[in-house]
């Protein structure tokens, strides 16, 4: 017995040209599906000392920001992190915080209450 393999352009292929309203409200739900299995898969990696980058974060210039777990709270249903950003990222997120230009030129700033699904452990 043989089984086929499907690879994505295949996949994409069948989407696009040949796809129903049930197939697609399918692929929806497999997608919701996988996206909140690889959310939940990233954010188990979200450990103290593991070192990150932010994302998907409001206002849009605090994404990419980078620096080093200090904290992970899951305390009450919450899953927050405080991220001890590097002199580079601290230079950044000054720069685009109004009030927080004294953090200019400081080493590390600890950014609290961050969602761990906003964060991506670099290097996974």
């Amino acid at each position: 017995m043989t089984t086929a393999t499907l690879e994505l352009p295949d996949v994409i292929g069948f989407v696009s040209d040949r796809a129903e309203h049930d197939d697609l409200d399918a692929l929806g739900r497999a997608l919701k599906a996988r996206r909140k299995a690889l959310r939940e898969r990233d954010m188990a990696k979200v450990i103290k000392n593991a070192p990150v980058i932010t994302f998907n974060l409001r206002p849009p210039h605090f994404n990419g920001l980078t620096g080093v777990v200090k904290l992970v709270d899951t305390t009450g249903g919450k899953k927050r992190a405080t991220v001890t950003l590097d002199k580079g990222s601290t230079t950044r997120y000054a720069q685009a915080s109004p009030g927080n230009e004294y953090l200019i030129g400081q080493e590390f700033y600890d950014l609290e209450n961050v969602p761990l699904a906003c964060l991506r452990v670099i290097g996974s």
